[in-house]
């Protein structure tokens, strides 16, 4: 092995334990109301501990591809470590993904066993011996990225708009309702909606295409969380657009309202399918606002800034985008501040 074992294996095996994580925090759920007692204490003890560990996979698997991303790819088997690492990042929205289809499908419960195969496979590759990189000139990815770049700054203030509304959630369904009414007099227009959506997909492209190439070079922490959360983005916009356009739209013919966003009536903690919302929700809404601020942080470094600077505005933009999608998430699980 090139690298530490740990490491290497880390990502794809919490990725794979993920979907169980979430049945085992349902079966905990579902026992709580009849029991009692020390019973009661152990499951709700138990129930939260899983809840932790399901959450928590995004965070194993990023660490992961972090401490193997830093040290110099030299092997095949380095790189391959690398790249299951990083698509480890999004196995939250790649369940969710594969859940929706084999729901449309009628073959809801195989999804946890096709993605455990996936990671399953993974592994395995993992686990293979590798062959030493021959250094290469790299083609040049200016047009990609600058493609990219203008591509994300078309759908930032839709995404700025889309994670406030959600945030009006902490006031109630009434409030977010009332700003998306308002916000979709704009965005579902015949010629913008579509528009958004093509945006939305050709920037998961073009982040998709410059995180494959990127994830072969070595790379400090900041270039890391660039890449995991544009790989996580690029599954959460994939799954997210086949959720409104496909599930709600064509399958199910409802609204993508509030309603269904929360998993409404039985919401997304006490229903076995929908807890899965509540990492692919949360996480969501953290990378997304995260990688617009490590943006600006690349942005402030071409632009003259001191590294310092450009360091604590992408920490503290970090910070601050896990306080906000810890608030969205709180408020999509109904909680409502007295103070509102």
């Amino acid at each position: 092995m090139d690298d530490i074992p740990a490491a290497r294996f880390a990502g794809p095996a919490a990725a794979l334990l993920y979907p169980f994580w979430l049945d085992g925090f349902h079966f905990c759920v579902e026992r709580l109301g009849a029991a009692r007692g020390l019973y009661a204490a152990l499951l709700l003890l138990l129930a939260c501990a899983l809840f932790v560990l399901a959450n928590a996979t995004p965070a194993v698997a990023a660490i992961a591809f972090a401490s193997l991303a830093r040290k110099d790819l030299t092997t095949r088997s380095h790189l391959r470590a690398v790249r299951v690492a990083l698509l480890a990042v999004a196995a939250v929205p790649i369940y969710t993904f594969v859940g929706v289809i084999f729901y449309m499908a009628g073959l809801s419960g195989s999804d946890r066993w096709v993605v455990s195969m996936l990671w399953t496979i993974m592994i395995v590759l993992l686990a293979l011996p590798g062959s030493e990189i021959a250094s290469s000139q790299s083609r040049p990815v200016a047009s990609w990225l600058k493609a990219h770049r203008l591509l994300g700054l078309t759908i930032a203030i839709f995404v700025l708009g889309h994670e406030v509304n959600h945030l009006l959630g902490l006031v109630g369904p009434d409030a977010h309702l009332a700003v998306m009414k308002a916000l979709r007099k704009i965005y579902r227009l015949p010629v913008v909606e579509p528009a958004i959506a093509g945006a939305f997909l050709s920037t998961a492209a073009t982040g998709g295409y410059l995180a494959w190439r990127a994830s072969a070079k070595r790379m400090d922490g900041f270039r890391a969380f660039q890449l995991m959360s544009g790989v996580f983005l690029f599954f959460f916009i994939i799954s997210h657009l086949n959720a409104v356009f496909v599930l709600a739209r064509t399958y199910l013919g409802i609204d993508s309202n509030w309603d269904f966003a929360t998993g409404a009536p039985a919401g997304l903690i006490l229903d076995p399918w929908n807890i899965r919302l509540v990492p692919h929700y949360g996480w969501g809404a953290f990378f997304a606002l995260g990688h617009v601020f490590v943006a600006i942080r690349y942005m402030m470094l071409r632009r003259g800034a001191s590294k310092a600077s450009a360091d604590r505005v992408a920490v503290w933009g970090a910070v601050a985008s896990g306080v906000v999608a810890i608030l969205i998430l709180l408020g999509m699980c109904g909680v409502r501040p007295s103070f509102v």
